[in-house]
């Protein structure tokens, strides 16, 4: 037994789903699009989207960095295999690969990902269907070299002192899809490209205006009162739903409402509906 084992456990694979899934997007297509992105890279064994699919699978498993695909990835036998490869590309090429990216091959990688969103996004369909859609928009940090572009020591909940870029992503938990992703460096604050982002995935997206003010932006970004009116305005009359800057008000708030002010809405979650602010005045 413990013969069979050992002639089998190399072409064992612990990413038996990503394999699945990775038929998937090759079978309708979703890869297509690395087909026109213009990169100057010259093709020895392995042609620009033959590299490009093997970056994309390596983010698919989850690494952090390109040092781990020489360890955790190039001798994943099982692996290699399942997706149809002699070997995966190692770290040095992939690192090449990026760094052959210009601005002209990043806006044909941006505007092929936003038509191939406009077509295939249940988001997008629901929305023009006039159905109550929410999108969440929030922020996020990833850590990073401090050798990266735009990762000073910034605004982070991870380790203190790590160099960070921040990352705004757009989402719809019903379908669990994201529309978009944009990335700041890494002092930027939550709120200061909110607006700039409501009015490029309005141009980029087709999202109109509210169709009876049903549909909402859930934003994550922490905004002042007055922050929210003028996202409303850009929003096209979309209905925000965001956190207060202010921790320390809003905890004063809470301690001053009687039990009964509360509404249970799970287990171990209760909320307070705030009168609604119909006119607000900037200081």
């Amino acid at each position: 037994m413990s013969d069979s084992i050992q002639k089998i456990s190399p072409w064992n694979t612990a990413y038996a789903g990503l394999v699945l899934g990775w038929d998937w997007l090759k079978t309708e297509k979703f890869l297509a699009f690395l087909n026109h992105i213009p990169l100057l890279l010259k093709t020895v064994k392995r042609s620009p989207r033959s590299k490009l699919e093997d970056l994309v699978l390596c983010l698919m498993t989850g690494v952090e960095s390109l040092g781990q695909i020489n360890s955790a990835l190039r001798y994943d036998r099982g692996l290699i295999l399942a997706v149809g490869r002699e070997a995966l590309a190692d770290q040095s090429l992939l690192s090449q690969t990026l760094d052959a990216f210009d601005p002209r091959s990043l806006a044909k990688l941006r505007s092929s990902m936003v038509q191939m969103i406009s077509e295939r996004s249940r988001t997008l369909a629901r929305i023009e269907q006039r159905r109550d859609t929410v999108l969440d928009l929030d922020i996020t940090d990833l850590r990073c070299s401090a050798r990266c572009e735009g990762a000073p020591k910034g605004r982070t909940t991870a380790k203190h002192g790590s160099t960070v870029r921040q990352l705004s992503l757009v989402y719809n938990h019903r379908f669990r899809e994201s529309l978009d992703a944009f990335l700041h460096t890494g002092n930027t604050n939550s709120a200061a490209p909110l607006e700039q982002i409501v009015i490029y995935l309005g141009a980029q997206l087709r999202l109109g205006p509210a169709r009876a003010r049903k549909d909402h932006l859930a934003v994550g970004f922490r905004l002042w009162l007055r922050q929210e009116a003028v996202l409303a305005d850009a929003a096209g009359g979309y209905r925000v739903v965001a956190k207060g800057l202010s921790t320390k008000r809003a905890a004063n708030r809470a301690r001053a409402l009687e039990a009964g002010d509360w509404k249970p809405v799970g287990a171990t979650q209760d909320i307070h509906e705030l009168p609604r602010i119909h006119h607000h005045e900037p200081p």
